[in-house]
């Protein structure tokens, strides 16, 4: 995937944006099980893995997955967006600073993602964070 504006980087410098999208193949390797795209700052990497990991090993629906509270750490800081139990932090050890967000909130990211589930039934989301939708079209 190539987006138009990559052609009019200037040899020897860099994109200002980040994004990547990533497929994951069902366990028979011939159909797409999950297909994710984020773009956007660093902390989307960690926004787009904990999506990953709801919707493939939770075995959340997809659009579950994306409305979920999410974790951003930075060195010894733990950014909690609202959802987050009270107690989710007890287990970390001393020197954590945890900063505690209300509600979804733009600094975790935006997540687009499809699916398809065993039955062949396609979903889509959009992250509610960047205004977001997911439609299936038949």
């Amino acid at each position: 995937m190539s987006p138009s504006w990559a052609y009019t980087i200037a040899p020897g410098s860099a994109a200002s944006r980040a994004g990547s999208t990533s497929a994951f193949p069902s366990d028979r390797l011939t159909t797409l099980r999950a297909l994710s795209a984020r773009a956007g700052s660093v902390r989307l990497a960690g926004a787009i893995a904990q999506v990953v990991w709801s919707a493939l090993r939770g075995s959340r629906p997809v659009g579950e997955s994306i409305d979920a509270p999410r974790m951003h750490v930075d060195g010894s800081t733990v950014h909690l967006e609202g959802g987050w139990a009270e107690d989710a932090t007890l287990r970390l050890g001393d020197g954590w600073e945890v900063v505690r967000w209300d509600g979804l909130n733009l600094f975790f990211g935006g997540v687009q993602a499809v699916a398809r589930s065993a039955d062949g039934t396609l979903s889509a989301a959009g992250d509610p964070r960047r205004g977001g939708a997911g439609v299936v079209v038949p």
